[in-house]
């Protein structure tokens, strides 16, 4: 099986996904697309594992999912994927009870906003990877980039009487000096 990129390792994992549990248990996966990237969800993108875009937010509308980079344990992304595309299949359901019936079914447990993979699951996917073999992927480590995360530009100015805090670039500094206090008609100082 040809599993040279990434996402041809995914496709090869999605149609044994597909042919497989998904089938057995009565559900249909439509067409996705897939990737490990960044998953542009709300909140913190280094903790979410896996986001399906729903395919109205696509141009050609097929559902795309994303899998996160900072993994790279093959079974927790076949685990991912698999709650990825059940979201695929109901794109507007959620983790709702539509999600949690599939969900169920197909053999991951706990929470539905975070599934883990139950046994039945974890020993198909474990066959799985057999004939997948290893996913190409290193994982990132975001913390060991050496860049650092960018302070602020702005420059904090006081006002020495009322403490009144303002904050403004460089730029007008230069042009202008420094802000007048609204209480008491003060330049501030700078810091």
């Amino acid at each position: 099986m040809d599993s040279t990129t990434r996402e041809k390792w995914l496709e090869n994992a999605t149609e044994m996904l597909r042919a497989g549990v998904f089938k057995r248990n009565g559900e249909i996966v439509p067409a996705v697309k897939l990737s490990i990237g960044f998953t542009g969800s709300r909140g913190n993108k280094l903790a979410v594992l896996g986001a399906c875009w729903h395919p109205a937010a696509s141009a050609d509308k097929v559902s795309q999912i994303f899998l996160t980079p900072i993994c790279d344990d093959a079974l927790e992304i076949l685990g991912t994927l698999t709650h990825e595309l059940i979201h695929a299949i109901y794109p507007a359901a959620g983790h709702g009870k539509v999600f949690k019936r599939c969900a169920l079914k197909v053999g991951l447990t706990g929470k539905m906003r975070s599934t883990t993979t139950g046994p039945e699951l974890l020993d198909e996917l474990k066959e799985m990877l057999e004939i997948l073999g290893p996913l190409p992927h290193a994982k990132l480590m975001p913390s060991k980039s050496g860049i650092k995360k960018q302070g602020t530009r702005m420059i904090k100015c006081t006002c020495s009487e009322c403490g009144y805090v303002v904050r403004t670039v460089k730029t007008w500094l230069a042009a202008y000096g420094p802000p007048i206090c609204p209480c008491n008609l003060e330049s501030m100082n700078q810091e």
